[in-house]
């Protein structure tokens, strides 16, 4: 095993890819799915990214051809880190050539924020049956056409003493 894609759940982890740094096959295609609870988030970060051909595609949900394209990486690049609006992210990593000299290093958890980002036609409720996790910092970030109006209107609202909100 290589170490090349799978299914990973929890509450954190690491992936350091490749396991062994030895040559690849041509057009080699990993696919990890990351998952922690539900209802909350994942904070991702990657680092040591050093490769000539290859591609490595954060996409967020459990599609690797549909979910929105969080980041993209062909070649040598800077670090990422991001706390993604799900609790599932794919990760894909595509090898050009077989000529390797690098990969990538990402280290994963799950995140106390919360939050989503909407639609100017969409309705908020948060959080369900749920309880806000341990001090969460929570944002939701409301993205309408330009030259239009956002309606905010409060229906419940419930705050913890201590808490507080900002529009």
């Amino acid at each position: 095993d290589n170490g090349c894609g799978g299914k990973i759940s929890g509450l954190s982890g690491h992936i350091d890819f490749p396991v062994k740094k030895e040559q690849f096959s041509n057009y080699s295609h990993c696919v990890w799915t990351i998952t922690t609870t539900p209802n909350a988030l994942i904070e991702t970060e990657f680092s040591d990214v050093g490769f000539q051909y290859n591609e490595v595609m954060v996409r967020e949900g459990n599609s690797s051809t549909k979910g929105e394209r969080l980041w993209y990486s062909y070649g040598y690049s800077s670090s990422y880190k991001k706390t993604d609006n799900q609790n599932q992210i794919i990760i894909i990593y595509s090898t050009r050539r077989t000529s390797f000299d690098g990969g990538f290093v990402l280290n994963w958890e799950k995140s106390n924020e919360c939050g989503y980002t909407y639609t100017w036609d969409s309705y908020i409720k948060y959080p369900n049956q749920y309880y806000y996790p341990e001090n969460a910092h929570c944002i939701w970030r409301i993205s309408s056409p330009l030259n239009t109006v956002i309606k905010l209107e409060l229906l419940k609202f419930d705050l913890a003493l201590g808490d507080h909100l900002i529009i």
